[in-house]
């Protein structure tokens, strides 16, 4: 099996994400092919939160990145979400089950490394327990951005979810902003009880 090759544009567009603005989603909405990326409506996207207090921080905060492989058929949906002390970024990655292609890296710090601002900036990694909610088992990795002085968790589903011939999986992070104090598990389970994602 080989790692999948869908993602080539993704990690390229989610390692240019600014994590505070996502700016990248200001531009129009676009027709969505293969191999066409770009910012949609948020209200029908299949990252949700019903958290109180969450709202996006842009009228578009939801992205779609799709292949551009024509042996690979799989999508990369990104949506941000911000409240008054911090942020939180979702991703949902599904891949067809058919081909030879596997979602690379099972570990939330490997996963989260394909952020330019994780893989350039977190420091004091740190191990933490696996959380169940709503259904699903999350790995979790706490980390501090640098240059923001922001503390973070990071999330992984623990295995791939197999649905309709597609295999996916649902990772990011949530931080809280600098001077607001260090996240901890009660924090990233009440961001996590408040996402809903759709397969």
């Amino acid at each position: 099996m080989s790692h999948s090759p869908i993602f080539r544009c993704f990690p390229r567009w989610f390692a240019a994400v600014p994590i505070l603005l996502l700016a990248a989603c200001s531009t129009s909405e676009v027709g969505y092919n293969s191999g066409q990326t770009g910012s949609v409506d948020c209200r029908n996207f299949r990252i949700q939160s019903v958290r109180e207090g969450f709202k996006p921080p842009t009228e578009k905060s939801c992205t779609i990145v799709r292949s551009n492989e024509v042996d690979v058929n799989g999508s990369g949906y990104i949506r941000s979400f911000m409240t008054d002390d911090g942020y939180m970024l979702a991703v949902l990655e599904t891949l067809s089950a058919t081909g030879h292609f596997v979602l690379s890296h099972t570990e939330t710090r490997s996963v989260l490394m394909r952020s330019d601002s994780v893989k350039t900036q977190a420091v004091d990694w740190r191990d933490l327990p696996a959380q169940e909610v709503n259904g699903s088992t999350y790995q979790l990795a706490g980390f501090r951005l640098s240059k923001f002085n922001q503390d973070c968790i990071g999330f992984l589903t623990l295995g791939a979810v197999r649905a309709q011939g597609y295999e996916s999986r649902t990772f990011g992070y949530s931080c809280k902003a600098s001077g607001k104090g260090k996240m901890d598990i009660s924090d990233i389970r009440k961001d996590l009880e408040g996402l809903r994602v759709r397969i």
